[in-house]
């Protein structure tokens, strides 16, 4: 028999950022299946139903600084946790708890953003029936350290993204038999595309202009394997989370 409910803890910490807007910050609150790269005493961060940012998606979270209630020592704490409500006017994000062993009854939370003058503030709201091991000010004071931390990874993350933030001027590469490859390059932002696209298609042009001077044909996917090992060095490289907004892109052979 399931014990009788009790009436939940509540709990409310915020953390301020001071040199990113609630523009800014908000997409990276939004990106529900990635909170490892972001709440640093969290392990692992990933999803395992849905989509990313969607309604219904459900995440796994591993190795947070909460322990388990097994009796093992060594038994690494974790939860599936169910994306509830996402509004992207208020910039509010809700979630619950579906499945865990750190002893969390009935638990859902709420992240805010709000506006503070020139930054902006992270609030974090949440409810849980009391847990055994725990009082409500332990509870709150782990929450309120690892918002703290997390803010201050976003601010570090929006400051490297805002250095690509630049227009670019027309590129144009003219090959000896009119052979071209121009771009009106958009503005890096924080979207879901990445630059590999444009890589990619740079790599695979010139790898196969260059080869048919030398072979007759059937080598398309010669420059497709350059392409991809282009690619492949753009992601090494870091470059992944950056997003282009594309104007125009023109290819000739």
């Amino acid at each position: 028999m399931e014990p009788e409910s009790q009436q939940r803890w509540e709990g409310k910490v915020s953390a301020k950022l001071k040199t990113a807007t609630k523009e800014q910050a908000w997409p990276l609150v939004k990106d529900f299946f990635n909170l490892h790269k972001r709440f640093p005493s969290l392990a692992t961060c990933h999803g395992v139903h849905g989509s990313n940012g969607e309604p219904g998606c459900i995440r796994f979270c591993a190795g947070s600084s909460i322990p388990s209630s097994s009796n093992g020592a060594d038994t690494v704490s974790w939860s599936n946790e169910r994306l509830v409500a996402v509004d992207d006017l208020d910039l509010t994000l809700k979630y619950q708890m579906v499945e865990n062993n750190l002893g969390f009854r009935s638990y859902e939370s709420t992240i805010r953003v709000l506006d503070d003058g020139e930054g902006c503030m992270l609030e974090w709201c949440f409810k849980v029936e009391p847990v055994v091991g725990l009082v409500l000010e332990e509870l709150v004071g782990k929450y309120r350290v690892g918002l703290q931390a997390m803010a201050h990874k976003m601010e570090e993350e929006i400051e490297s993204l805002a250095m690509l933030d630049y227009k670019c001027e027309e590129i144009m590469w003219q090959g000896e038999d009119g052979s071209r490859l121009w771009s009106n390059w958009g503005r890096f932002s924080y979207g879901v595309c990445d630059c590999q696209r444009l890589m990619f298609e740079i790599i695979a042009f010139i790898t196969k202009r260059y080869i048919k001077k030398y072979f007759a044909g059937g080598c398309g996917w010669v420059g497709w394997t350059a392409a991809a090992a282009g690619g492949a060095m753009v992601r090494w490289g870091g470059v992944l989370r950056r997003s282009l907004e594309w104007e125009s892109i023109e290819l000739a052979m």
